[in-house]
């Protein structure tokens, strides 16, 4: 029996610290992901500023040689009109980057966030492991193995304990 215990033992600290670490992998891969989108979401909001800028441009353009075409001369409101019009298509570049980057910024902190849950998840892994461990090195306590000695020569609870500690330090948590 005593062999079964200390085989499933290992088999689920491993299957636990496994587990952890591709959570770890996961939520790395998913902050990288998250990190690219946030980047293409800002070139994104880069581009339709600049061509928020150039239809004002344009559209700027056109009413000045409308003006002109038709015998005008630039000045008083129409003067005005056109500072009205450039500060309006200013202010649409500036709101639709600034849309863009709060999206970008949210990505990115989801990103952020899908890390950190998979370092929580690869400590919980050890953690989990570590249990087992214990766990394990309690039932074979329990069932007497060698004569009321663990495998490794402690017949007492201090020892396990002892011997468990000295475990989970060499794992060395991250």
């Amino acid at each position: 029996v005593i062999p079964f215990i200390a085989a499933g033992m290992g088999i689920s600290a491993f299957a636990s610290i496994k587990e952890g670490e591709q959570a770890n992998a996961a939520g790395m891969w998913q902050e990288k992901v998250a990190n690219a989108e946030a980047k293409a979401t800002e070139q994104a909001g880069q581009y339709e500023s600049r061509e928020i800028r150039k239809n004002a441009e344009r559209a700027q353009a056109a009413m000045t040689a409308s003006t002109y075409a038709t015998g005008g001369i630039m000045s008083g409101s129409k003067l005005i009109g056109l500072a009205d019009q450039a500060r309006e298509y200013e202010a649409d570049a500036r709101v639709t980057m600034n849309n863009y980057q709060l999206k970008a910024t949210g990505l990115r902190q989801q990103g952020a966030m899908a890390r950190i849950q998979g370092k929580q998840a690869r400590t919980a892994g050890y953690l989990r492991a570590a249990g087992g461990v214990a766990q394990g090195i309690g039932s074979m306590y329990l069932l007497g193995a060698g004569g009321g000695k663990l495998p490794f020569g402690e017949s007492s609870l201090e020892g396990v304990a002892s011997q468990a500690n000295d475990w989970v330090s060499g794992v060395g948590f991250p």
